[in-house]
């Protein structure tokens, strides 16, 4: 997953382009509801691949979800087209997002 700050404490999440492509085709994406917490290193998305294979989706930060990409729901190529801008996942607001940071590797 990838992880940008959006502000003080919210933040989106992604999957990684590299992770989308290796996958043949999406063929369903299970998203977690608005107003539910999640947890750093639980699951946050599940993506079906044409194989009906499940691949879970791991959360690189707590916080609540106050936002989910439900273009995704009408159109999953955005996943692989453009992951990083209209693929994101969702929208968390972490109050302790420092502390998560700090765990996490920084890419460009």
């Amino acid at each position: 997953t990838w992880l940008r700050r959006e502000n003080n404490d919210a933040a989106t999440i992604g999957i990684a382009y590299e992770f989308v492509q290796s996958l043949e085709s999406v063929t369903y994406l299970e998203l977690p509801k608005e107003n539910t917490n999640i947890f750093q290193g639980e699951v946050c998305a599940r993506i079906t691949d044409k194989n009906n294979h499940v691949h879970r989706v791991w959360s690189p930060a707590s916080g609540k979800i106050i936002q989910v990409n439900h273009d995704l729901e009408q159109d999953l190529s955005l996943l692989k087209r453009d992951p990083y801008a209209q693929g994101w996942l969702l929208r968390i607001e972490s109050p302790n997002l420092e502390m998560d940071l700090k765990g996490l590797t920084p890419s460009e």
